[in-house]
């Protein structure tokens, strides 16, 4: 087949892009509701390409969709039936192939008023080059440090302990599963508009937990023989871990297995805990909140039932002391609770429970900023629409599922019932004292954790921590070391009409923390200092009407109240995703980085905000959802869009990817900014790729317009109406990617209006 030449001077990979703007993409059989429909406009019929847009095209499809979302024309490309079986077997080997891969390249585009809508799968050069020289400056590289088998924190409790004493461990072996949770890649869903193919997610968790026994068979027999029973041992599919109780004398022995590679302490997590934000500011946009209102006003509100899965979207809450019988979790006056089920982790394995265990606030709290509602009336005494608005989180319809727990263990055995439920979000509000600001052997359990949801699909929330390092340099609290886990810093009590001027609690999680970057000169890695910024971005941490038990609201502070309002947030942009038939959202790590894309870039109170890369202390910026779907999010009107689109990137790679196509961006415009998000393979290493935006397409006598060539797993760039008129470019450099590639997320924005930060 024809079509324009798929490769430019140099070799690159072409980008899997989705322009994620409502209305929706056409119709992909969806059956979310979305609680609001749209009148079809009648658009003039803009003829399809007779020929694919790219070459070496394996499959594809063409649409024109008008703005209700009815398809006006559609035009398919088919490679030939062995072409599709090969391309079925290669996506699902991932063989490495140093010069071709199969690249699925989604997108949409506006032309004279009507949306043009593209999937393809098509075959791409790709490059392993050396990549750039070494970078210098402000870095201070040291050695691997040797891990020891036993935890520093378990040697500690070791030293003081009696030898009847049972200690509560997690057991780490040298061999790692390697069955994956993510979903299969089919030929089909690479360029159908259709809902992806059914997968049995269960089977996946099934050839995971057999791989995991197999795996710890051995083990458990040598510690049966040194006297410790297998019911004493409980095996954790989703990170591989064992958790028990042992004696030090079983630790010992434990420790001294040739097939460990670590035992460290399950330690217990506490919570982390007047004020003026609440469910209004939650509500409200501008500068006064968190701009679900848009969301609201279009039906979205985090729930997003899908007939033909019979079932609502669901977020799952982890932690301790969940009064789930709270009114503001009732659907209506007595009504059934959103909270669908509920277990109790505290002791293994996890058991399902009816009643809630206790009168706990904190998660109640918690739950309540994600998910509480008082607009149906369930609060008895509340009346008055404002006072009902108060005492609403954001996604004020979501169907809930908790976890009781505070360890490791507990936590890693609730996110394993969720995953098996389909659950999309997970929020973690915990509070630490243990501040490890580098990937050490004492957190990987946690980063691997998180690393596995994010591959089975859903992400994982989880605050800062409330904490303030003494050398002022880094405070990020265990579980919000993850680089898969999006984490959530929390702003000063803003007034109700001031979120846009406040500044960060200083007292609060500040990052950047040390990685082990992979170094293409040596083929190994080394440690690099201050090379992640751990905070992704920041809500205010205060809910002033949080509730309590029994049917009661109490004001609190912490980022543990930050990481929730983000939770439900994300939320609602799934729900108006997939209602739009957008549902690219569901592919890993898209609903994470959309989200980072909707951080203002602020890193101080006014006026300070960042034109590259993100801040130690503030990441992002603020964050507020944004509605992209038209006027009502864009008051000054005119030119705006929004771009989703992903690839893997090589050692050396050079990538480069056309804004709006090949060209010229409207002379209007006022600002673009893009986001970049690596998301790794392995959650022990960091991989380095640069981000840059060019203009002419980043063709020859291109010039650079602004770049971020940090070490961070995230990146971004924003430009003024310097962007105007311009053919922009976003370009991708593989700085230092360990061999087999990494998988980049990117999210750009562009627009008329400033005040769209």
């Amino acid at each position: 087949m024809g079509g324009m030449s798929f490769a430019r001077t140099h070799a690159r990979t072409l980008i899997l892009g989705i322009l994620a703007v409502f209305p929706a993409c056409g119709d992909n059989g969806s059956t979310e509701t979305r609680g609001a429909t749209r009148a079809v406009e009648q658009q003039p019929v803009d003829p399809l390409p007779s020929e694919p847009r790219w070459s070496g095209v394996v499959a594809g499809e063409e649409r024109l969709v008008a703005p209700g979302g009815a398809v006006v024309a559609s035009r398919k490309f088919e490679g030939t039936a062995a072409e599709k079986l090969a391309a079925e077997v290669e996506l699902n080997a991932h063989p490495q192939s140093p010069t071709t891969r199969l690249i699925p390249v989604t997108g949409v585009a506006f032309r004279d008023g009507v949306l043009h809508s593209y999937k393809y799968l098509v075959r791409a050069a790709v490059s392993e080059g050396t990549g750039y020289p070494v970078k210098a400056g402000g870095d201070s590289a040291a050695p691997e440090k040797p891990a020891s088998v036993v935890g520093t924190s378990l040697e500690a409790k070791l030293n003081a302990a009696k030898a009847t004493d049972s200690l509560t461990v997690l057991i780490t072996l040298r061999e790692e599963p390697t069955t994956s949770l993510a979903a299969p890649v089919s030929v089909q869903d690479a360029v159908s508009f259709q809902d992806p193919q059914v997968f049995d997610r269960q089977s996946l968790i099934q050839a995971r937990s057999v791989e995991v026994t197999a795996l710890h068979a051995p083990f458990r027999k040598r510690m049966a023989q040194a006297g410790v029973s297998g019911s004493r041992l409980h095996s954790l599919w989703l990170t591989g871990a064992l958790a028990a109780s042992l004696t030090p004398a079983e630790i010992a022995s434990a420790a001294a297995d040739p097939a460990v590679r670590a035992v460290t302490l399950d330690q217990p997590i506490p919570p982390a805990l007047a004020n003026t934000w609440d469910g209004t500011n939650a509500y409200n946009g501008g500068t006064d909140g968190l701009n679900a209102q848009h969301y609201w006003n279009g039906g979205y509100f985090g729930d997003g039932y899908n007939a033909g899965k019979g079932r609502y979207r669901r977020l799952g809450l982890i932690g301790d002391g969940f009064y789930f019988n709270h009114a503001v979790f009732k659907t209506g006056p007595g009504g059934s609770s959103r909270f669908v089920k509920n277990w109790d982790c505290r002791t293994l394995p996890c058991t399902v429970i009816t009643t809630p265990l206790g009168t706990g606030t904190h998660e109640t709290e918690v739950s309540s900023a994600a998910g509480g509602s008082a607009l149906e009336n369930q609060v008895p005494g509340v009346t008055a629409y404002a006072d009902q608005l108060d005492r609403t989180g954001v996604a004020r319809r979501v169907r809930m599922y908790s976890g009781e727990g505070t360890t490791i263990a507990a936590w890693t055995a609730a996110l394993e019932k969720m995953i098996q439920e389909g659950v999309d979000v997970v929020n973690f509000s915990r509070g630490d004292t243990t501040l490890l600001c580098d990937y050490d052997v004492e957190v990987d359990q946690l980063s691997l954790m998180t690393k596995q949801a994010h591959d089975a699909g859903v992400l994982v929330v989880v605050n800062g921590g409330n904490y303030a390092d003494p050398q002022g340099t880094c405070s990020i609290i265990r579980l919000a070391q993850s680089t898969s886990a999006f984490t959530v810093g929390g702003t000063l009590n803003p007034p109700d009409n001031g979120y846009s001027t406040v500044n960060r609690n200083a007292d609060w999680s500040v990052g950047p923390m040390d990685a082990r970057v992979y170094d293409p000169s040596s083929g190994s890695y080394i440690t690099r200092t201050g090379a992640l910024t751990a905070i992704d971005a920041m809500a205010p941490g205060f809910w002033r009407f949080g509730a309590t038990t029994p049917d009661n609201f109490a004001a609190k502070l912490g980022t543990s109240y930050a990481a929730p309002q983000v939770a439900g947030a994300a939320m609602l942009v799934k729900h108006a995703y997939l209602a739009n038939g957008v549902s690219y959202i569901n592919s890993p790590g898209v609903l994470f980085t959309a989200l980072l894309s909707m951080t203002d870039r602020a890193y101080g109170a006014g006026s300070l905000r960042k034109s590259s890369g993100f801040d130690g202390a503030w990441g992002g910026g603020r964050l507020q959802t944004r509605y992209f779907a038209g006027g009502a999010d864009h008051p000054a009107g005119g030119a705006w869009g929004f771009d989703l689109w992903e690839v893997m990137i090589y050692n050396g790679n050079q990538i480069d990817f056309p804004i709006r196509g090949t060209g010229a961006e409207p002379a209007s415009l006022q600002q673009f900014k893009v986001y970049a998000m690596v998301f790794e393979q392995s959650w022990k290493t960091v991989s380095d790729v640069d981000l840059y935006v060019r203009d002419m397409n980043c063709g020859g006598g291109s010039s650079q317009l602004g770049g971020d060539a940090s070490r961070d797993t995230k990146s971004m760039v924003r430009l003024g109406n310097s962007a105007a008129g311009q053919a922009l470019c976003v370009r991708l450099h593989g700085y230092a990617v360990p061999p087999g590639g990494r998988r980049v997320v990117l999210a750009s924005y562009y627009s008329v209006d400033t005040q769209m930060r």
